[in-house]
């Protein structure tokens, strides 16, 4: 098994949202419909967020993510 690295695409949402909910244990605290909402929310604000983000792709199917920000000091 070999992990690869690539850029983030749209397409890699919907797997990357199904890990946050899962690894944040959503279902647990909330319904299905709030649990996938939540992933959701976070996901999209850790896009926005960010300015640098790596997807890991294990046999052609999202696993993770990476994310970076640069800071600009003046």
């Amino acid at each position: 098994m070999k992990i690869k690295l690539r850029e983030y695409q749209p397409s890699d949402f919907k797997s990357l949202e199904n890990i946050i909910r899962e690894t944040w244990n959503y279902d647990q605290f909330s319904s299905p419909q709030v649990s996938q909402k939540l992933a959701k929310v976070f996901l999209s604000s850790c896009l926005t967020n960010y300015t640098f983000s790596r997807v890991a792709i294990i046999d052609d199917k999202p696993v993770g993510i990476i994310l970076g920000k640069k800071l600009f000091f003046t």
